[in-house]
């Protein structure tokens, strides 16, 4: 409701949403989805550019976005093995053998 309004009322608030990228966090892809702070008005949501996140933090970031990579082409391409491929990507999961555990005990899901 904050971006609603904000749109509606043409309020300028800084409001953190994920946008695409397009160059806004310098070590990611443009394509990837980030979320960042952004400007809302009645022209909708313009990022505000954040360049580069904390070294001590980017190891992190671009393990994530990796994982989310990953996840996002195993869905497209229906791919159970691209799907534990990227679950073990996921820094919260020990390994691939962790990985193929979660992925089968969801398979009846799919």
């Amino acid at each position: 409701m904050s971006v609603v309004r904000a749109i509606h009322f043409n309020t300028h608030d800084v409001i953190p949403l994920s946008v695409v990228n397009r160059g806004n966090l310098a070590d990611l892809l443009d394509e990837d989805v980030v979320e960042v702070p952004c400007v809302v008005d009645a022209n909708g949501a313009q990022p505000l550019h954040v360049d580069r996140v904390p070294p001590g933090v980017l190891p992190l970031l671009q393990r994530v976005k990796e994982y989310e990579r990953l996840t996002v082409r195993a869905a497209l391409e229906q791919s159970v093995d691209g799907a534990r491929a990227a679950l073990a990507a996921n820094p919260l999961v020990p390994g691939l053998t962790a990985a193929s555990a979660l992925v089968d005990d969801l398979l009846p899901l799919w």
